[in-house]
């Protein structure tokens, strides 16, 4: 089979905003970026402006990806030049909502000296909260009330519900009584504290790259995170949910 790693097509079709094709990231030059400058790029990624001046929608977490530092945002574009080009047409997305481009990007770095600040920036920019934090009434996430309280509802395979976990310091619902070793274990290899094997909604193959320092001070973050109770609904163990 070829691969169309990064090549774009997959379909996101949400009551929130309507329906959304991914792009093709790879530096194809018909169909891909492959004739974007890295400045058209890094401002794609953090400020969701495309090289022809349209306005980037969800399910792409602009708000998050504004915060990238300018030697990050810098790195991923390099990273992205080195993926082997690919022919792939994605069809144009169709949204029911206005579409909103974010404000010039700060480029800010954060000190990794400072492992909760550096913790909170690594969580930021893998928009961790978003997935982790539910909707309110009016569906929009709610950071103010409910920030990384879970329950968060998703539908990675039609008609089976996925939600996402509490995370904050409840010691009852929440993250409280998990050790730094469960935690990360279960963001790296995707088990629960109960041994349980989470299903991949969570990203934990990709977690799984990262280094220790960067886990560590993401773990130190989210101990600062202030505890909220909400019990959510366990999900089905990952061979009963693919079934």
């Amino acid at each position: 089979m070829t691969s169309m790693f990064l090549a774009g097509g997959e379909k996101f079709d949400s009551p929130f905003y309507g329906l959304a094709h991914s792009k093709n990231l790879t530096s194809d030059k018909d169909t891909g970026i492959g004739t974007w400058t890295d400045a058209q790029v890094i401002r794609a990624l953090r400020e969701g402006i495309t090289k022809e001046g349209n306005t980037v929608g969800e399910p792409m977490p602009l708000a998050y990806f504004n915060k990238i530092s300018d030697e990050d945002a810098t790195a991923i574009a390099a990273y992205l030049r080195t993926v082997t080009p690919i022919p792939n047409a994605v069809l144009e997305s169709k949204y029911t909502v206005p579409l909103h481009s974010q404000p010039a990007a700060k480029g800010t770095a954060v000190l990794k000296t400072d492992k909760a600040a550096y913790g909170a920036y690594l969580v930021t920019v893998a928009h961790c909260l978003e997935c982790h934090t539910p909707r309110n009434a009016q569906g929009e996430t709610d950071y103010s009330a409910k920030l990384g309280a879970g329950g968060r509802t998703f539908f990675p395979i039609p008609g089976k519900v996925v939600r996402s976990a509490n995370i904050t310091s409840d010691k009852e619902t929440g993250l409280g009584n998990w050790t730094n070793f469960e935690i990360k274990r279960a963001m790296t290899e995707g088990i629960g504290k109960d041994g349980r094997k989470l299903i991949p909604q969570m990203p934990y193959p990709y977690f799984k790259t990262m280094t220790n320092e960067d886990l560590d001070t993401i773990i130190a973050y989210v101990r600062t995170i202030p505890a909220i109770t909400n019990k959510v609904p366990e999900n089905p163990s990952v061979q009963i949910y693919l079934q």
